[in-house]
């Protein structure tokens, strides 16, 4: 999506991520729009950054999971120390 979003149109995406279900191998024009019009920004995280994620939630949670619920830890993680003193978040 991030791709998509740069070139402001829709593009063919070469997915490498261990992320599997997060590699739609295009961004169509809907998702665009669907991303613009939802969300504040996109975050990309790495194979490794993922990994933490998961390593996070297999050791706190005790729940073991894919790929690209580590890179939602992940991303929330980097952006924690920006939000306000007890604020809440919702991972999707």
């Amino acid at each position: 999506v991030t791709k998509a979003l740069a070139a402001n149109a829709p593009v063919t995406i070469h997915p490498t991520s261990i992320a599997r279900t997060l590699c739609a191998p295009f961004a169509t024009e809907r998702t665009l729009l669907g991303v613009r019009g939802l969300l504040a920004e996109v975050s990309v995280v790495s194979d490794a950054e993922a990994v933490r994620g998961m390593r996070i939630l297999l050791e706190q949670e005790k729940v073991l999971v894919e790929p690209a619920a580590g890179c939602t830890v992940a991303a929330a993680a980097r952006l924690a120390p920006a939000l306000p003193p007890g604020a809440v978040v919702g991972l999707v």
